[in-house]
Formats: C-alpha cells, sequence, structure tokens
C-alpha cells in the first residue's frame, strides 16, 4: 500500500496537539491515560473476566454478557475513539427467538483461524439471521474483535478508516460492501492498522496494541473534521444568524408564503408544519398544478432552510440512481447532488448541533419510480431515527450515508396511469397530505393576474372543469401569461382566451368518467356563448367521438 511519510509526520504533529504533553504510548501523558488508554484497559478487562469465559458454553449467555457490557454505565464515559460504541443498542431489537443463533455465530468469529475469513462468514450469516443494518453488525463484530484480540485487531467505524487512509495513501479504497461484511476489505483495513503501527514503533512511539493505533486514526479524523469546519468558517461568521422555524409562528410561516403568491388555507399549512416537525418525511400528492413543489420551496424558504429539488426519473430502480456510484476503474465515487447535500447536512448538524439550519430534500414527481427501490436505504434509516441521533449505512466507495436531524424529506407525487403506487412500508414511515385548489383560491389567484373580464370567463371555465379534472395554479399561469403576451401582438383577450381552452383545457379532459363528458359540455356551452370559435370546433369534434365510443379524448 502506497505511503506517505510527511502526511504520517503531519498526523503525528496534529495527535500530539490533541493530547497535550504525550511523547509515546509507554509514557503517554496524564491527558491520553486518563481519557483513552484507563477507559480501553478497563473495558478489556471486564471483557476478559465476564465474557470471554462463556466463549465455549452457552450462545444465549454469551450472547447476554457481550450485551450486558455494551450497555454498562461505561457508555456515558467513552471516550471519542469508541463513539460508535452507542451504535450497539441494536441488541434490543434482536428476537429472543435468534439470540441463541447469533450467540453462536459471535462465538465462531472469535475461534476461526483467519481472522479475516471468520469475519467475513459472520457478515453473512449474521445479516441472513437477523436482516440487520451491515453498519451495526459491522460495529458489534469489530469491537467484540478489538475486545478479544486488542494486540492484532483494531475497530473503527468507516468515516475513520476513509479519512487515515485518504490521509496516508492519498486513497479511498477501504470500503465495504454495502450487503456484506467483506473479509478482503477487513484484511485491508487491519494491514492499513499494522503498517501505521510499525510506522509509530520506528519514530519511537512503540503501541502497546491497535488500541493505540486506533487513537492515532481516530486523531486523523478528528482532524479532517477541524479542517473542513475551519473552510467555512470565514462565510459563516460574515452571516448575520437568520430567524429559524424554533423562532417562527405559524402565522408568520403563512405571511412569508402568501407574500410570494401562493394561496394556501392555514389548516393545509399547520398539518405540512407539524408533519415536518415530527416525522420529517412528507408526501404531498395531488393533481398537477396544485403547488406541490411550489409549497416545499416556499415553506423552506420561509423559515430560512437549505433546500434542493431532485427531479425523480422513471427508470430509476436502486439507491445509486439517487445517490450515485462508486466506479472501480477510477478508483472514485461519482455523488449526486442529492448525496452531496445531505452531506452538507450532516457537516451543519456535527457543526452545530440543534442550532444547525434544516436541510429540505425534495424529490419531485417521486412515485414516476418505484419509491421502495430507489428510496429503500432511507426508509431503512428512517425507522432507525427514533432509536439513535444519526443513523447511518455503508455504501460502497465512500464514507457511509448518515441521516441528522435537521435533515427532512419531502416528495411529490400525482396518481395517475404514468404513476407507481405505494407500498404501506412508504405510508408507514411518512405523513400524507393531499393538495387542492378551492374555487376561492382560484378565484383569489385569478384576479391577481388579470383584468375584470377576462378573470371572470376564466373562472367559469375552472367551475366547468372542477368536478373532472381540476385546474392547478401552473395552468392558471400559463393561460395568464399567454393573455398578456397574446395582447402584445394585437389579439384580444377572447381570441387568446379560446387559443387556451383548446391549448390548456381540453386535452385535460379524457376517459369514461360521467363527470368528465359533463365538463365537457358544460365548456362547449361557454365556448358557444363567449364565441370561441376554435374551442367550439373542437368541442363538437369531441362530443361526436363522444356519442360514438363512450369515450371522451381529445385525440
Amino acid at each position: 500500500m502506497p505511503w506517505n511519510q510527511d502526511a504520517f509526520e503531519e498526523a503525528c504533529e496534529a495527535f500530539q496537539r490533541r493530547y497535550d504533553g504525550f511523547v509515546n504510548f509507554e509514557n503517554p501523558g496524564e491527558k491520553y491515560q486518563s481519557e483513552e488508554r484507563a477507559f480501553k484497559e478497563e473495558l478489556i478487562a471486564l471483557y476478559s473476566e465476564n465474557v470471554r469465559p462463556l466463549i465455549d458454553g452457552d450462545p444465549r449467555d454469551f450472547l447476554n454478557a457481550y450485551h450486558d457490557l455494551v450497555n454498562s454505565n461505561l457508555q456515558s464515559r467513552r471516550p471519542k475513539d469508541f463513539k460508535g460504541w452507542r451504535t450497539l443498542s441494536f441488541f434490543e431489537r434482536i428476537p429472543e427467538t435468534k439470540k441463541s443463533e447469533f450467540g453462536k455465530i459471535l462465538q465462531d468469529l472469535l475461534q476461526g483461524n483467519d481472522i479475516f475469513e471468520a469475519f467475513e462468514v459472520y457478515g453473512k450469516e449474521s445479516f441472513q439471521l437477523l436482516q440487520e443494518d451491515p453498519g451495526a453488525l459491522r460495529i458489534c463484530g469489530g469491537i467484540l474483535m478489538t475486545l478479544h484480540r486488542p494486540e492484532s485487531f483494531m475497530y473503527a467505524i468507516l468515516k475513520v478508516w476513509n479519512a487515515a487512509n485518504k490521509k496516508l495513501t492519498g486513497h479511498y479504497t477501504l470500503l465495504p460492501n454495502r450487503f456484506v461484511i467483506n473479509g478482503e476489505v477487513t484484511r485491508a483495513c487491519q494491514g492499513l492498522a499494522k503498517q501505521v503501527r510499525n510506522a509509530l514503533a520506528e519514530k519511537g512511539w512503540r503501541p502497546r496494541d491497535m488500541l493505540g493505533v486506533q487513537s492515532f486514526l481516530w486523531s486523523i479524523h478528528e482532524e479532517d473534521l477541524e479542517h473542513r469546519r475551519k473552510g467555512r468558517k470565514n462565510v459563516e461568521s460574515a452571516q448575520l444568524p437568520l430567524p429559524s422555524v424554533k423562532t417562527l409562528s405559524l402565522d408568520e410561516i403563512s405571511a412569508r408564503i402568501r407574500a410570494k403568491g401562493m394561496r394556501i388555507d392555514h389548516r393545509t399549512l399547520r398539518r405540512y408544519h407539524s408533519a415536518m416537525r415530527t416525522r420529517g418525511f412528507v408526501i404531498l400528492a395531488g393533481p398537477s398544478g396544485t403547488g406541490k413543489t411550489w409549497l416545499a420551496s416556499l415553506y423552506a424558504s420561509a423559515i430560512n432552510a437549505k433546500s434542493v429539488v431532485a427531479p425523480v426519473a422513471p427508470n430509476w430502480a436502486s439507491n445509486e440512481d439517487l445517490l450515485g456510484y462508486f466506479n472501480p476503474i477510477e478508483d472514485k465515487f461519482h455523488a449526486t447532488s442529492f448525496l452531496e447535500f445531505i452531506d452538507t447536512a450532516v457537516e451543519a448538524w456535527e457543526r452545530s448541533g440543534k442550532d444547525a439550519p434544516e436541510y429540505h430534500l425534495v424529490l419531485d414527481e417521486m412515485n414516476l419510480a418505484r419509491i421502495e427501490h430507489y428510496f429503500s436505504l432511507f426508509l431503512s434509516l428512517m425507522e432507525r431515527r427514533r432509536e439513535m441521533e444519526m443513523p447511518e449505512a455503508s455504501m460502497t466507495g465512500r464514507p457511509s450515508i448518515r441521516i441528522p436531524p435537521n435533515l427532512k424529506f419531502v416528495g411529490t407525487v400525482n396518481m395517475d396511469e404514468t404513476t407507481h403506487g405505494f407500498a404501506d412500508k412508504v405510508f408507514d414511515r411518512a405523513q400524507l397530505i393531499e393538495l387542492s385548489i378551492d374555487r376561492a383560491s382560484a378565484q383569489e389567484h385569478i384576479t391577481q393576474k388579470l383584468e375584470n373580464e377576462p378573470a371572470e370567463a376564466l373562472i367559469a371555465l375552472w367551475d366547468a372543469m372542477a368536478s373532472a379534472s381540476p385546474v392547478g395554479f401552473r395552468v392558471l399561469d400559463d393561460i395568464a401569461d399567454y393573455l398578456e403576451e397574446a395582447r402584445k401582438c394585437g389579439a384580444s383577450w377572447q381570441e387568446a382566451l379560446d387559443d387556451q381552452i383548446v391549448s390548456k383545457l381540453l386535452p385535460k379532459l379524457r376517459g369514461i368518467d360521467p363527470e368528465t363528458s359533463e365538463a365537457l359540455k358544460g365548456i362547449a356551452d361557454l365556448a358557444k356563448e363567449g364565441q370561441y370559435l376554435l374551442a367550439e370546433a373542437k368541442c363538437k369534434e369531441m362530443l361526436r367521438r363522444y356519442e360514438r365510443t363512450d369515450v371522451v379524448s381529445f385525440f
């Protein structure tokens, strides 16, 4: 594996800065001794006393002893380089009927002749048994191996391996497969740890075991985080703090949204606001043009949240379509703007905690593809959001993906013949809000755009369409803009509206529903009354076709 000696020396200097007074691992200084080494040695002692003797005993007893160890009061005072310890709360989710079998898998892990082969077998068998997140299973096995063989095995979560490997070798290569715990990659990780241990020994630091190396690699990760934070410090310090959702009332949010031209009733906005404050995953449903994406964007702007809209493509079939992919030939991960936005939200939370701004991810036309396929990773992470602050999952070719508390999801959906339905697992994790436009909102919107006569004529057309195919804000805006442009070309508003009945309204009427045919007849009457010649001719054609086939269609 390539090695950058200059980068290693920089990492050593950073380690000494972090632990003032550190000389070497035999004489580590009081701060390191109290924060790191004493904690780990106590863990190993407890493991040797309470867990190790049960390796050949009853698997359930072994598992319970390990569970008691990781849930002891040591959690409350663990040092930074055992941060991942808390994710072992997944023990609480193991069914009673599977505890004995999982305990046996853990025992086999410790008794394997080849550490890395045993670790891969452990990953496959435990995932098959529990269907648990690979990250939690990796942490469970990794910490167990670290306590059992501290002289030859070390534990670290993925972001630590990546920061260290990038710093010392210039590459992101130590990344396990998403669905299995890969023995080959585990071998590479431990190989890097051994290489670091040898380099530290040559420097005269002489690590006692891999636990010292673990602290060193964590220091590299912390230094990397600090570097990224400093890179944003000047920009952020120049910005005045903005009012957030935590200080704005619902009335103030409503006023900001209405000031941007959107008409939304108080109850619908209150439902959306409350849903975003609780579950953090909202599905906005409704006919095209009712303002679903508009509401999501305006609400984010109103509370000073960061937001991005990601249009969903019909061919999306996996998490890679949404997040990006790793190219092994280039040794590079190609991230989407969606994933980069998530990483920014994570960094904001790590930097500011509860004071971090909110980040809203809007999936536009969410059900053009099957949500359970391309969004499966997030459905899983959302389920674990109630159990831990920032759940994470593995990805091939980059650090693991995490969703922090300040990250919210919004999906907009239309339900028509071009879209997919929802599985219960999606509804269970989301709050569904259906948007529509009532007559009062449509009239208020139209009168803001048009003068009295054309506004009244368009409202009459809206009424005729309402029961069969409601007309949304988007179509109303398009019609108003068209009337203005046609006026500049010398056309009367009647001629321009005649054009728009044919171009924007009549194509929406199709199908065998009786309300559709009634809407067509209503438009025909208004066209005849208003002397809209193009619309009247097209209505007659559509009505003749309907009389022959009992189906309303534009073509």
